[in-house]
């Protein structure tokens, strides 16, 4: 009968099984390197994911940063946050002078000329609100308004009144066809049409027709 025994092998713990005929049984295969090779690939996806994460957390934009959405050609306003009821809106850029714009499907010629304002509008309550085009205004220098043109509107794919969640954030672009002659120099904004407008002075620019 062939015999198997337990031992040490220079100080090595080994097992040594005989088969019948007196020769050395094949050792059984060993895991450990597996284990290890396995335990090593995760470590450097890990490693990876981490490098990843990393490299993500320095270049994308922190929540809280302001974002400019300011467009070639525009004139940046550089105005403090003012508020209409649970509004509170902040002008980032405007821009005038234009003759005619395109859409998706259209083209649009002005009457006078195109002006479009841009409008951060975050929204401070509880519930969701919304954002009615039709009742915010634009003044101009002779001291009368102008409400967004429907058309223009439409073209650009803005929607007429826009929802917006509960503590939220959205800015939108209000487009205008204004008197060619006329200069704008504010926009007045209300949260509902009960509500007080909040009104953002704009700076003097001058533009090339276009």
């Amino acid at each position: 009968m062939g015999e198997e025994t337990d031992g040490t092998r220079g100080g090595t713990a080994g097992v040594t099984r005989r088969g019948t005929n007196g020769d050395a049984a094949p050792a059984p295969p060993r895991r450990p390197r597996r284990r290890l090779l396995a335990a090593t690939a995760a470590l450097g996806l890990l490693a990876g994911a981490g490098t990843a994460a990393g490299i993500a957390a320095a270049t994308w934009p922190d929540d809280k940063s302001e974002v400019p959405y300011v467009y070639e050609g525009d004139a940046v306003v550089d105005s403090a946050p003012v508020r209409s009821d649970f509004l509170e809106v902040r002008v980032t850029a405007y821009h005038c002078g234009m003759a005619f714009t395109t859409g998706t499907h259209a083209e649009y010629y002005a009457r006078g000329q195109i002006c479009r304002i841009g409008v951060r509008f975050d929204n401070q309550q509880l519930v969701t609100a919304n954002i009615d085009s039709r009742i915010q205004k634009i003044v101009l220098d002779d001291g009368s308004e102008a409400v967004p043109d429907d058309v223009v509107m439409q073209i650009k794919r803005q929607q007429q009144v826009q929802q917006m969640g509960a503590r939220n954030i959205v800015v939108l672009s209000y487009w205008f066809d204004i008197p060619r002659e006329r200069r704008p120099v504010a926009i007045r904004v209300r949260a509902t049409p009960e509500s007080l407008p909040a009104e953002v002075a704009l700076p003097a620019h001058t533009w090339e027709r276009q």
